[in-house]
């Protein structure tokens, strides 16, 4: 059963997207940096603004962080679950790649020795990948990864961090009556140039294994990276879903919902 916290003529005003909520930041780079808010953002946030719905993607840990602002000021939490990373297999590039800048200052790429000293050249430099690794498939971004890590003689895994919540953590969290869990796809793939086939099959196999493994109907989905065409939206309809967030829309419907960040 859905709890259908939001129905689609009632949208609230601001609709926030997170990632990752510690209760506080310590010198992350790139992807992480881009990808953090603090609980404590997100509380000043609800201090300043009204009709407010806090969504989150991917799934990390640390989201728990937001359960006693849910209750608190009495707003609700769409939790967007990526599956692959909840079931442990797939693992997004993005911290990976993160982390690894976070400890080396020099290192490989295809062949040239860098050396990246501050977090701002660290940031232009994953933005070069993360440009690239965006539209790949997940095979081809994953060989990626996996030759830039052989090329530095590095072990992949221990940049791997234990970041998202298991399965027994989202079916705790399910449980809360102002929490709802909505799909993040299976591989958080960017959606809009990969064929029709990997698209509906993203978004349906997502939303099985979500309501198998919790229980209950998943009636919502984010986009990856917010991306959506009208393909992606034909076949979210198509593979059961009610209603669809992305990123800032400027002809929101219900299949592309808009959302915005904090600040």
């Amino acid at each position: 059963m859905s709890k259908a916290l939001v129905k689609p003529d009632r949208y609230p005003s601001n609709i926030i997207y997170l990632h990752d909520t510690p209760f506080v930041i310590k010198g992350q780079v790139a992807a992480n940096r881009k990808n953090i808010d603090t609980a404590n953002d997100v509380e000043k946030y609800l201090c300043e603004n009204n009709n407010v719905l806090l969504s989150a993607d991917d799934g990390y840990k640390s989201i728990k962080n937001l359960l006693p602002l849910v209750e608190k000021y009495r707003v609700e939490l769409l939790l967007f679950i990526t599956t692959g990373f909840t079931d442990r297999s797939v693992y997004p590039y993005e911290v990976e790649l993160s982390n690894f800048l976070e400890e080396y200052d020099c290192f490989s790429y295809e062949g040239a020795d860098l050396s990246l000293k501050s977090s701002s050249e660290k940031e232009s430099f994953f933005e070069v990948l993360h440009r690239r690794l965006k539209l790949l498939s997940l095979d081809e971004r994953d060989n990626f990864v996996e030759h830039f890590f052989e090329e530095n003689k590095v072990n992949r895994e221990e940049f791997q961090k234990n970041v998202f919540l298991d399965w027994q953590e989202l079916k705790e969290i399910a449980q809360h009556p102002l929490v709802e869990i909505g799909s993040h796809c299976v591989s958080h793939i960017f959606l809009p140039n990969k064929s029709s086939w990997v698209v509906y099959n993203e978004l349906r196999v997502s939303k099985i294994i979500l309501e198998k493994k919790l229980g209950c109907s998943i009636e919502k989905l984010s986009y990856p990276y917010g991306g959506n065409n009208l393909k992606t939206r034909i076949l979210a309809k198509l593979a059961g879903y009610k209603e669809a967030y992305g990123t800032l829309s400027k002809n929101p419907t219900t299949f592309n919902i808009g959302r915005k960040e904090i600040g």
